[in-house]
């Protein structure tokens, strides 16, 4: 991310998202942390839809993977 309207257009995509409870974006830090609407973390739907976030940011051409 480059700029405001990169941060900005990765979050609102997101926040579309129907198994996306919250996104807060960091520019400065090129990250963004995102809640999502299921609530056990380690089920495989949870697991499925993290997959589904980082092809989504993956498609608008940015760089996307998860934090261990």
């Amino acid at each position: 991310m480059m700029c405001d309207g990169c941060s900005g257009r990765i979050e609102k995509v997101l926040k579309g998202m129907e198994t996306v409870k919250s996104v807060v974006v960091s520019l400065e830090g090129k990250s963004a942390t995102v809640e999502l609407s299921q609530a056990d973390a380690a089920s495989a739907q949870a697991k499925a839809a993290a997959a589904e976030l980082v092809d989504t940011i993956n498609s608008l051409g940015f760089e996307a993977k998860l934090a261990q």
